[in-house]
């Protein structure tokens, strides 16, 4: 199950959201980004593919336990046929193996958007 996590300040009523669900390694980016070469960013660390190809071109922080956190950019998706059993078990993107940390296995993460996540750190370290 996908969950979205929605994070609330009383005090100042601000409202971040974080996508939170499972991860698979994605080993196929070099030939996506050989075959839409628009979809380069080098401003960040890494890319992912996520279920909504709307999302194709942000920039989302990838957000996994014991990891730092990593600016993505989302540079593929999944096919459509293939969004709604991804959606029923949970999985929220599939991450270039070139961030991976680990065995090749699912693994737990959060997407955040970059102004969300920023927030948040920042709110951590005002408390």
């Amino acid at each position: 199950m996908v969950v979205l996590t929605v994070l609330l300040s009383m005090t100042n009523l601000i409202m971040a959201a974080a996508l939170s669900g499972t991860i698979l390694v994605h080993d196929a980016f070099p030939a996506v980004l050989a075959t839409y070469p628009e979809r380069v960013d080098n401003s960040v660390a890494g890319y992912i593919a996520t279920n909504d190809c709307a999302q194709l071109g942000q920039r989302l922080v990838l957000v996994r336990k014991g990891q730092p956190d990593a600016l993505v950019a989302v540079a593929d998706c999944a096919w459509t046929h293939h969004v709604a059993w991804r959606e029923r078990n949970g999985y929220i993107a599939d991450v270039d193996a070139r961030l991976w940390a680990g065995a090749w296995v699912p693994q737990r993460a959060e997407l955040w958007a970059v102004d969300d996540r920023e927030w948040w750190i920042e709110r951590q370290w005002i408390q």
